[in-house]
Formats: C-alpha cells, sequence, structure tokens
C-alpha cells in the first residue's frame, strides 16, 4: 500500500468532497475550493494527466467522464445535464480517473461502473433538490435504483466509479504510470476558453 499521508486530494466540487473525505479523509486531506484549469479533451486521461501537473506535486486530483452510447458526452457531462433523459434507455459508461503528482510521475487509478441512463423520477426521494450531477439518471447494471436512489438508502459504494478509482488508489493499484520529464507541454485548448 503506498503512503499517502504527504498528498492532498484537491477538488472545486463540493460533492465529490464528500465522498472523498467520507472514504479518504481520515488518511488523505482533502483540500475544497480550488478550481484547477482543464485541457480541452475528450480522453479522460488527458485531462487528468494535465489536470494533475496543474495541481502540482503531493496533489490528487479527481476527473469524471460518462460515456453515453452514440453520444459524445465523456469528460464534458456537467455541460449536458439538463439535456441527459433525451438519451434515456441508452447504454452508459460512468468512469472516474484519479491522477497523483509524486514530483517525478502521474500515477492514475481508475474506475468503471455500467449502466444505463433512465428519465428520473421527479416526486420520488426530491431527486431536483438533492441529486448530484448523473446520479438521478444513472442506474448501474444488476440494481433496478440509480445511483441517487442508491445512495439514499446507504448502497452507492458498492456501485460507484469513484469508490472502485478510491480502492484503488488506496492498494496503489495504477492503470497507468506516466514520467512527468515524458509528458508534452499542454498547445491546446482549455475548457472554459
Amino acid at each position: 500500500m503506498r503512503d499517502l499521508s504527504t498528498y492532498t486530494i484537491v477538488t472545486s466540487n463540493n460533492n465529490k468532497a464528500k465522498e472523498f473525505i467520507k472514504h479518504v479523509g481520515f488518511i488523505i486531506p482533502v483540500r475544497v475550493g480550488e478550481d484547477i484549469r482543464e485541457v480541452f479533451s475528450s480522453d479522460i486521461e488527458t485531462v487528468a494527466i494535465y489536470k494533475a501537473l496543474e495541481a502540482g506535486k503531493n496533489n490528487i486530483i479527481e476527473d469524471t467522464a460518462l460515456h453515453i452510447e452514440d453520444v459524445a458526452v465523456g469528460v464534458n457531462v456537467k455541460w449536458m445535464l439538463d439535456t441527459i433523459e433525451e438519451h434515456q434507455f441508452k447504454g452508459a459508461r460512468w468512469e472516474v480517473c484519479i491522477a497523483l503528482n509524486d514530483g517525478d510521475e502521474i500515477s492514475l487509478y481508475k474506475g468503471i461502473t455500467y449502466g444505463t441512463i433512465v428519465p428520473s423520477e421527479k416526486d420520488k426521494f426530491n431527486h431536483d433538490k438533492y441529486a448530484f450531477g448523473f446520479d438521478k439518471n444513472f442506474r448501474p447494471y444488476y440494481t433496478s435504483k440509480t445511483l441517487y436512489e442508491l445512495d439514499c438508502f446507504g448502497k452507492k459504494d458498492k456501485y460507484s466509479a469513484r469508490m472502485k478509482a478510491i480502492m484503488n488508489l488506496l492498494h496503489d493499484n495504477p492503470s497507468k504510470v506516466i514520467k512527468i520529464k515524458d509528458i508534452e507541454e499542454w498547445s491546446g485548448r482549455y475548457q472554459n476558453d
């Protein structure tokens, strides 16, 4: 197991911060509020690598992608949440990539959950008031409940791509390790440019 005591998880998303604090806050401090620039790429690993470079040494970042059958969404999911129900009953893949910058290397830890996009049941569980991101519309395979409903019953972790990525981080099971000296300087656009 990798010693994570000198690292900090950096996120600007309060909901993600709550999930990290719940699962790793006793091992890794979580710093909320810093918004790190993200490169414009459809590839979650590319976004995570450059985000980790931007965060700097001894920092950990996370990026999320939602891949919907026949739809170009990926890491741009936050810009299509208002129209997600247009894709109901299509297959989807929720992917989380955590990137750790140790000053010499960027290590990537991934988690993937497969499921289906479903319409939200607006009156059930106050979805619109409390649901996080696409949780009210993503139903993992092998369950009849959405991520939000699973969370209401304390069972989201069993299906969570973020939890899978966290477990890979805690057990030092990277999907890829890249030497920082081998990463080319980013010359493309940034998100929100």
